[in-house]
Formats: C-alpha cells, sequence, structure tokens
C-alpha cells in the first residue's frame, strides 16, 4: 500500500531492547514509501525523553524492555500523547497480557512470530484510524474497515463491526452495561475491582469514539438487536494481531 500521491509518510517510532529487532524493524519499515522511521530507542527512559518532542503517528513497543515495562509505557504515550497509536509487541498470547496490554490504551497487540507483511497492514491501519481529525467519523475507530452490517456504521465509507475492536472482557463489560449496570454491579457480576471497570470503560468509550456511559449503551443495544447478539473474542493465539 503506497501513501497518497503528496501525503506525508506514517512517522514510526520503535522501542525495543534488541538491537538486531530494532534493525530489522527500521529496514522493513523505511524500506515502505508510505512509512518512515523517526526514532528507535532500547528502553522506557530514553523513549520517554524523546516522544513528546518527536510527535510519531505510531509507537511500536515491546512489552519487556531493559528499564520497565512496554505496557507501562503505553499507558504513558495514551496520556501524554492522545493522537499517538500504539502497537505493542509481544511473545505472550495469553488473555492476561492482552487485557492488560489494551487496558493500558494499545491500539493493536501483535505476537512476534507475525509475518512482516500483516506488521506493516497493522502499522497502517493503527496510524489510520488514530490520526486526530476535526472530522470525527474520519478517524472513528468502530468504523474503519469490515462490513457495513452495524447501524451505527451504515453512513461510513470504510466501517469495521463494532467488537472488532474490543476484548473479551471489554464486549462483557459493554454488554452489561446496556443492560443498565452500574460499574459496581458490573464488578461483582464480572468479579472485577469498581476501578478495573471504569479502566475498561474509559477504554470502551475510546474505541467507539463516545464520551459517556449513555452512548455507548445506546449503541452497544442496538448492534445487540440488530445482530441478537455479543459476539464472542477469538481464542487466544487464534490470530498474532488483536485489536
Amino acid at each position: 500500500m503506497a501513501a497518497p500521491s503528496g501525503a506525508a509518510p506514517w512517522r514510526v517510532f520503535l522501542v525495543d531492547d534488541h538491537s538486531v529487532v530494532r534493525s530489522a524493524l527500521e529496514l522493513l519499515i523505511d524500506g515502505e514509501p508510505d512509512l518512515e522511521v523517526v526514532g528507535s530507542v532500547d528502553g522506557v527512559e530514553r523513549a520517554s525523553a524523546r516522544l513528546a518532542a518527536v510527535g510519531p503517528d505510531v509507537v511500536l513497543v515491546d512489552v519487556h524492555l531493559r528499564d520497565g515495562n512496554g505496557i507501562d509505557l503505553c499507558r504513558s504515550i495514551r496520556r501524554d500523547l492522545p493522537g499517538t497509536s500504539v502497537v505493542v509487541l509481544t511473545g505472550d498470547a495469553s488473555d492476561d497480557v492482552l487485557d492488560r496490554c489494551i487496558e493500558a490504551g494499545a491500539d493493536a497487540v501483535v505476537l512476534k512470530h507475525v509475518d512482516a507483511e500483516r506488521l506493516l497492514e497493522v502499522v497502517r491501519r493503527v496510524g489510520r484510524t488514530g490520526r486526530v481529525s476535526p472530522d470525527r467519523s474520519a478517524t472513528d475507530p468502530v468504523c474503519r474497515q469490515g462490513q457495513p452490517t452495524s447501524p451505527v456504521c451504515r453512513h461510513r465509507s470504510d466501517p469495521v463491526p463494532l467488537f472488532d475492536r474490543l476484548t473479551r472482557q471489554e464486549r462483557e463489560v459493554v454488554a452489561l452495561l446496556a443492560a443498565g449496570l452500574s460499574n459496581r454491579a458490573i464488578g461483582d457480576r464480572l468479579h472485577l475491582a469498581e476501578k478495573t471497570v471504569k479502566n475498561y470503560l474509559t477504554n470502551v468509550f475510546r474505541k467507539m469514539s463516545v464520551s459517556s456511559r449513555t452512548e455507548a449503551a445506546v449503541i452497544a443495544a442496538r448492534l445487540a438487536e440488530s445482530t441478537g447478539r455479543y459476539e464472542p473474542a477469538p481464542p487466544a493465539g487464534a490470530d498474532p494481531v488483536r485489536y
């Protein structure tokens, strides 16, 4: 996929403590006409010192770093650079790691055995959906790709089913939200702390491009009505990429 004529390439920042991996990723990404590496560091401290100045479109970060945790760095990026998308690399396909990454605000989680073309596809996808734009419909992560089956996506030119971007736990939370349960009641039902439920809902709101419980509940209820069910998340390990 080439960048549109005259368009600037997506700017990618790499955070990985293995120099060989970083070098390979740089060669892969810089070899694409619509992508460019604008920074490459080996740890949390160096990333934190440079990210604000560089302002990349996408950060590609490993979970395990020499001086910290990529999931914590992801959380910091979401807080300090809300216009930057984050792709987390991991060798752990467990639901626990996936949920921690998504809870921290990751736009995608990629297992390390993914092939090169698929990784490039992910970087491009989160670059498109993460771009800040005054036209919310142009950046809505809920409605970017897939089939126009959702009632909230019919006016989009490139829609995606809502739950493709939610984890299994987030789907359960939003289903109970649509049923009218409070955060405490949702936590009791799913055996989660109320604070954890709030964190899940923050991510759900961001992915659905809504700002309130009411908006999220209405969309979720309409989707349930149109499909007859809340779609289950794919099993862990079934695909090297999760959004």
